[in-house]
């Protein structure tokens, strides 16, 4: 996991997955993103107690669906009110013009005064270069 050092955005990204390929080219991107904005790599004990607590059923329909031949990818962005609207059009027009791309789910999941975390789930096919293509894509918007 790490924290993305981005002015006004904090972005924290974990790395999970069934397939070491998959997980080999979630780590390459995240690195190379996170090294471009000076990130700091949070501990792994931190990482399963959140996972513990947030992610309980979460692994068992995963499971679903990876069996189903596609993927998720979790994104969690953050924006102030005058953008956050902005940020969340822009991500899923370019995210559903990715081909591979089935679904992109949003929500609100955290606020704050000046804005809020919007918490996206991205259902795609099982190809690397979709998922390096969906995180070069969000790390432009972002």
């Amino acid at each position: 996991m790490f924290m993305l050092n981005l002015p006004y955005n904090i972005a924290l990204i974990r790395i999970r997955g069934y397939d070491e390929e998959l997980i080999n080219a979630q780590e390459r991107i995240t690195r190379k993103i996170a090294q471009k904005y000076s990130s700091s790599e949070i501990k792994r004990d931190l990482v399963k107690v959140w996972r513990d607590v947030f992610a309980r059923k979460y692994e068992e329909q995963l499971t679903k669906l990876i069996s189903s031949g596609l993927w998720n990818d979790t994104l969690d962005l953050a924006g102030s009110w005058s953008v956050l609207s902005e940020i969340y059009d822009k991500l899923k027009s370019e995210l559903l013009s990715i081909e591979g791309v089935n679904n992109v789910l949003s929500r609100i999941t955290h606020l704050y005064a000046n804005g809020a975390s919007l918490y996206n789930v991205v259902i795609m096919k099982q190809d690397i270069k979709v998922l390096e293509k969906v995180w070069e894509t969000t790390a432009k918007i972002a």
